[in-house]
């Protein structure tokens, strides 16, 4: 019987998140792959997808923000005879935290920007700005850390400015 756990959890440039998932190695010497099934309610798998014998660990990709999603494996033999499930194992996925905004002006009509979060970001984060959305730069970082950062909006390129709030 495999034992499927639960590697790492990334978010991807297209939006949606990542698992890795990796099983131990099934016992019988006739495996000639394995299938990964998973969904949102527990022994409820409405997707799945197959992997060869000397695969023991995938990512599978698209997944939602804030959905708690389950996970188990079978080995299949060479006569596509399947094994029971494996134990299950879950996740669930977080919820990306907002960046606020706000202008305001000080007493001489400075005008900037601040930029927050409501809640601490429990791992390393990044705040990064571009021009045209394509070239990204740092502009600030933090670990276990709210967000609170406030900036001069005053200059040439700042009603051209995006940013946008990476975590790793």
């Amino acid at each position: 019987m495999a034992v499927l756990s639960l590697l790492a959890m990334k978010a991807s440039a297209q939006g949606g998140l990542t698992a890795t998932l990796a099983w131990d190695t099934s016992i019988s010497a006739d495996v000639a792959g394995y299938n990964i099934y998973y969904g949102t309610r527990s022994g409820v798998y409405t997707n799945s997808l197959s992997v060869d014998a000397y695969t023991t660990s995938t990512q599978i990709s698209g997944l939602n923000a804030g959905t708690t999603y389950f996970f188990a494996v079978t080995a299949v033999d060479s006569a596509s005879d399947e094994s029971d499930f494996s134990p299950e194992t879950y996740f669930s996925t977080p919820v990306p935290p907002k960046l606020l905004t706000q202008t305001w002006s000080d007493p001489d009509g400075n005008p900037f920007l601040e930029i927050t979060t409501a809640q601490v970001i429990p791992r390393f984060w990044v705040i990064e700005y571009s021009l045209d959305l394509l070239d990204w730069y740092g502009f600030d970082y933090g670990y276990g850390s709210a967000v609170d950062e406030v900036m001069p909006a005053n200059n040439e390129y700042f009603p051209q400015l995006f940013f946008r709030l990476a975590i790793f």
